[in-house]
């Protein structure tokens, strides 16, 4: 996003972005102006995506104060997972008796896991090309009545091959 915004600009030849080491190489012709006011005018098209340009190699500091909140978060779900599989509420050991709590659980955790992290940087990279003309909720409805119709479609084949198999 930072590449294209970037290379729309007038007397910009070159842009590459780098996430690894959290900087963009800009080649084009500036003229006589400082780099700090060169900063300054390739930051105005970013400032709405969150991000600035700076000629000084800026800190990136990892936070990890935040495991200490999802640690403890993520060992809760465990314990809980482990607790309604001993009442019974899912069973993820016998596959022929499959409980509609099993498979609710197995469809939230596939779905918020797998999903995000296979198309969430294809959900971002659309929602940032349409947030330019300003729709923010399209790409989002798009992405998920795209997602529902397929898993519909793919879990009612898979349900007949199942059904249909010996």
């Amino acid at each position: 996003m930072i590449e294209s915004e970037l290379r729309e600009l007038p007397n910009i030849t070159a842009v590459k972005a780098s996430l690894k080491h959290h900087s963009v190489e800009v080649v084009g012709d500036f003229g006589r102006r400082s780099e700090e006011e060169i900063a300054k005018a390739l930051s105005q098209p970013l400032q709405s995506h969150g991000y600035r340009i700076s000629v000084e190699k800026q800190n990136h500091v990892v936070n990890w104060g935040e495991f200490r909140i999802a640690l403890p978060l993520a060992l809760g779900f465990a314990i809980l997972f482990v607790l309604m599989q001993k009442m019974g509420i899912v069973n993820l050991i016998s596959t022929g008796n499959v409980t509609y709590g099993t498979a609710f659980v197995v469809g939230v955790v596939a779905s918020l896991s797998t999903c995000m992290a296979v198309v969430g940087g294809l959900v971002l990279s659309m929602s940032a090309t349409f947030a330019k003309d300003g729709d923010k909720v399209r790409p989002q409805l798009m992405f998920h009545l795209g997602r529902i119709v397929s898993f519909f479609i793919l879990g009612g084949v898979i349900g007949a091959i199942v059904r249909l198999s010996p």
